[in-house]
């Protein structure tokens, strides 16, 4: 973040200034970064989304889905699925965007 913040050009209060205007505004949405602790649930995703997803991961959305129950953490979730870590993480990421999974009122 530093980095970019020399390459504008403009001082550090200057950039939290715009960063606050951008929140203050909606014009930027600073989302909680998952982590392999974080316990997620399956929230109400409309199934047009479900059959938009499956036509791209198949059966590994199915899979997936299936593990969030609300006490599972993300770390064993990927530690039973037979899918490269990289790409279900990907998914995930993608499901919590899309509304389909959020963080669990549990963890």
């Amino acid at each position: 973040m530093a980095e970019i913040m020399d390459l504008m050009g403009l001082s550090d209060e200057e950039v939290l200034a715009l960063i606050s205007i951008l929140a203050r505004y909606q014009w930027v949405e600073f989302k909680h970064r998952l982590i392999e602790s974080d316990v997620l649930e399956r929230d109400g995703c409309p199934q047009i989304i479900i059959d938009k997803l499956r036509v791209h991961y198949d059966e590994a959305l199915d899979d997936l889905l299936a593990k969030f129950d609300g006490t599972t953490t993300i770390s064993e979730i990927l530690d039973n699925l037979p899918y490269d870590r990289n790409a279900i993480w990907f998914l995930i990421n993608k499901l919590v965007d899309v509304g389909c999974l959020k963080s669990s009122s549990s963890s």
